[in-house]
């Protein structure tokens, strides 16, 4: 494999974590507030009736978000088809 072949994968690559990126960051601030909420409740020791449903609820919302489809591909996205 040459070296411009090689440099066309890292480009396609980088092109590629590029387009994704907001979307993962996106994902790990929901995550992030999810798990900082979820550890909030667990410092007592229990976990009454009302703070389980709100622990439910912040999960199906987390999962509900990560299932979202991808927004469509803009100007500049390798995937874009304008």
């Amino acid at each position: 494999m040459d070296i411009a072949s090689i440099l066309l994968i890292v480009e396609k690559a980088i092109n590629i974590a590029t387009a994704v990126a907001p979307v993962a960051f996106q994902a790990i601030e929901n995550i992030k507030s999810f798990a900082t909420q979820f550890a909030a409740s667990l410092k007592g020791d229990t976990i009454t009736p009302a703070e389980q449903t709100q622990i439910e609820t912040m999960v199906d919302a987390l999962y509900a978000k990560l299932q979202e489809p991808l927004p469509p591909a803009q100007p500049g996205d390798p995937d874009y088809k304008g």
